[in-house]
């Protein structure tokens, strides 16, 4: 799978298998093509997708996050059924100088709905999920583009921007990280300049391993908006070889400089009901 400009209704796109009240159903986080989509926010983040506001669960249901949000928004994902999975729907858009957190915390074993907590995390948690300790790092090669054509609009404005998506274990320890950074310039119309490239976070010694690859290129209307994304499966040799694959893990600039983080990710494998996620740091500018 490749980014197109259409794939920017598709923000989180997993398959796992939750289990409750001894029931094991599949689910998957992906664009639906047929339900309508909402859109809710604040001035510097929206989210849009199959969603509606909600409550809190009870809190002996939520799911416990490494990452803090502070006064969070919730909101219900309602799932439409696509060959014989669930299906979700959203996506977070963060403005210029802005950071923006989303978690699943709940899933309804009726409904099957999900609740996602959303909104700007703290600072020690952008932090401390950025620097992961006992963990080692690759980068993937970097791929850059630039618009050959001169504009009228103000002189470019460059930002740092990443795109963080992981999944958790049942002592909510984060087991697989991944980041698209994106650095760009940006003039109120316009794309400028734009360098991309990937990272990954496996804990050490349980032996996990990454294969990837990364890309980028000029999407929309000129240059108007530029993506990078980044291929990735971690395997787990100690746990009967579960994988988590994300395929893409991206993020897309655009020249007003508001970014958009999309991600289709799922886990497959003997031990893939012990994960839980998936869950995403859009951070443009702010603690890069």
């Amino acid at each position: 799978m490749r980014p197109h400009a259409a794939l920017l209704s598709t923000v989180f796109s997993a398959f796992i298998l939750v289990s409750s009240n001894s029931v094991v159903w599949p689910k998957t986080f992906a664009a639906s093509t047929t339900a309508a989509v909402n859109w809710y926010g604040a001035k510097t983040w929206r989210i849009g997708g199959v969603i509606r506001p909600t409550v809190p669960p009870p809190s002996g249901q939520l799911a416990s996050t490494p990452i803090v949000i502070n006064h969070p928004q919730y909101y219900q994902v309602m799932p439409t059924v696509q060959n014989g999975h669930y299906v979700y729907s959203y996506e977070v858009s963060a403005a210029p100088h802005t950071v923006v957190a989303t978690f699943p915390i709940y899933v309804d074993p009726q409904s099957h709905s999900e609740t996602i907590e959303v909104g700007i995390p703290s600072a020690v948690s952008v932090s401390m999920m950025a620097h992961v300790p006992n963990m080692h790092t690759t980068v993937t090669p970097a791929t850059s583009g630039s618009n050959p054509s001169t504009s009228s609009a103000p002189d470019p404005t460059t930002f740092n921007a990443y795109f963080e998506t992981g999944w958790n274990d049942p002592l909510s320890l984060s087991v697989g990280i991944v980041w698209t950074y994106m650095t760009f310039s940006w003039n109120g119309a316009d794309v400028n300049s734009w360098t991309t490239w990937g990272s990954y976070q496996t804990p050490i010694p349980d032996e996990d391993y990454f294969y990837n690859i990364s890309h980028g290129g000029y999407y929309g209307d000129g240059y108007t908006e530029a993506t990078g994304w980044m291929d990735a499966t971690e395997d787990a040799p100690l746990f009967a070889n579960t994988k988590i694959y994300w395929e893409p893990n991206a993020i897309n600039v655009g020249g007003s400089g508001w970014i958009t983080g999309f991600v289709n990710t799922w886990t497959n494998g003997p031990d893939a009901w012990m994960l839980h996620g998936p869950w995403s740091i859009l951070n443009n500018g702010t603690t890069n």
